[in-house]
């Protein structure tokens, strides 16, 4: 695997994937304060303005610290930004990675995730070479269920009481995508 030095920026499509700036937190609150977007995440609904500004230099920590990559998601055509994205919890040895992501409710069902999924997952073997992308979805999250199998990512099974989510054990599906299965299904 090669962890880049400098952040990248992904075009793809209408997207533009790229660092989030501090300049970027009321996105970061947009998008983490809405109760339906955060519902499935492990963590609670954002409060704040400073907690979004602490997300974004947790974000840059963590690049610098080679855990993870988030970017900001742009829309090229309104040079809006319509959610985040990372990739995280790399394993150089096993050439593997999971992926996240969170869309504003506003652009929910308009194909941004879909989008960003496939950009990022085929960033993640072009670029970084690894062999794996895996997810870690609620069994109730059925829109990203489906998002994710429109990418070409494959149930694998469940994991029983794998994440604290509001202060409960919540279940969660192992979804995954391997390299070589990747070159026909992010074409589509």
């Amino acid at each position: 695997m090669i962890f880049p030095a400098n952040f990248p920026v992904i075009y793809k499509d209408e997207l533009i994937l790229k660092k989030p700036l501090i300049t970027h937190f009321k996105d970061i609150f947009e998008i983490f304060s809405n109760e339906e977007v955060v519902m499935y995440d492990i963590f609670p609904k954002m409060a704040d303005y400073d907690q979004a500004k602490r997300y974004i230099e947790r974000y840059e920590k963590e690049f610098a610290e080679k855990e993870e990559i988030t970017w900001i998601i742009h829309d090229r055509n309104s040079e809006e930004s319509v959610g985040v994205c990372c990739l995280g919890d790399f394993d150089f040895d096993s050439q593997r990675c999971e992926i996240g992501y969170d869309i504003k409710r506003r652009f929910w069902n308009q194909g941004y995730a879909t989008k960003t999924i496939k950009a990022i997952t085929e960033y993640a073997f072009k670029e970084l070479g690894l062999n794996r992308v895996e997810a870690f979805i609620s069994p109730e999250n059925k829109a990203s269920i489906r998002v994710l199998e429109k990418c070409g990512y494959s149930y694998e099974g469940l994991l029983r009481q794998r994440d604290l989510i509001k202060g409960k054990l919540e279940d969660a599906y192992v979804m995954a995508l391997l390299k070589d299965d990747s070159k026909k299904s992010l074409l589509r």
